[in-house]
């Protein structure tokens, strides 16, 4: 397998998981969001700790992205 391959392989695999993002700069939040719905199956979003929190006992994310 090539690098062109394992980087298409990893990327596909990005399409089945979910990602928690947590920034406070709502203009920040909504790009990072935009980009990210590119890669990944579901992007959530929080503006701060609590509501973090709560997502993440609702969706159960793999990965959380917080500033």
């Amino acid at each position: 397998m090539n690098n062109s391959e394992t980087s298409s392989l990893d990327l596909a695999l990005l399409k089945n998981m979910n990602v928690l993002i947590v920034e406070d700069d709502e203009a920040i939040l909504n790009n990072i969001c935009q980009s990210l719905q590119l890669l990944f199956a579901h992007v959530y979003n929080a503006t701060n700790g609590i509501d973090a929190y709560s997502q993440y006992k609702k969706y159960k994310p793999l990965f959380i992205i917080s500033d």
